[in-house]
């Protein structure tokens, strides 16, 4: 996480806005995991308003980075929410750009930026989208994985 020099306005905005933000409605199926899940459009709208009406908007910007030592391509998203001061907190990640089943690459890149976007916007609000069922997912062996734009794949320091 990076931030401006001072986040004093900021923080103070955020106070007073985070009791009235609100959870965006599950809108969207998820046929892998057969769950259900707020589509990016959903988490946007759900506090754009809301957020506004407190001096704060948020900004994402998205990049390719070449792989080194054998690494993939990653795609990364970066979120920023900024106050109408001018202060404001980012987080950036990124995962391995790589082909999918049914997908070319620029397909894949795309699929990957608004999973990453979704979630980035849901983190840097504190809210929540998708089914929380405390991890059972990630202890299932492997038996039920998501396509490779819905896994978070760690690779190098930049990387979740």
């Amino acid at each position: 996480m990076r931030t401006s020099e001072t986040i004093d306005a900021l923080a103070a905005a955020l106070v007073e806005v985070q009791p009235k933000l609100q959870h965006p409605k599950k809108n969207a199926s998820n046929p892998h995991l057969r769950n259900k899940f707020a589509d990016l459009n959903t988490v946007i709208d759900a506090n754009r308003e809301t957020l506004a009406k407190a001096g704060l908007v948020v900004v994402q910007t998205c990049d390719k980075r070449n792989g080194d030592n054998g690494q993939s391509a990653a795609i990364g998203v970066t979120t920023r929410l900024i106050h109408s001061s001018g202060q404001w907190v980012e987080g950036h990640v990124a995962v391995p750009l790589e082909s999918q089943k049914g997908l070319n690459l620029s397909q894949a890149a795309g699929s990957i930026i608004t999973y990453l976007r979704r979630y980035g916007w849901q983190t840097i609000l504190g809210i929540n989208g998708e089914p929380d069922d405390d991890g059972n997912e990630a202890k299932s062996n492997g038996t039920s994985k998501p396509p490779a734009a819905d896994r978070d794949k760690p690779g190098d320091d930049d990387l979740l």
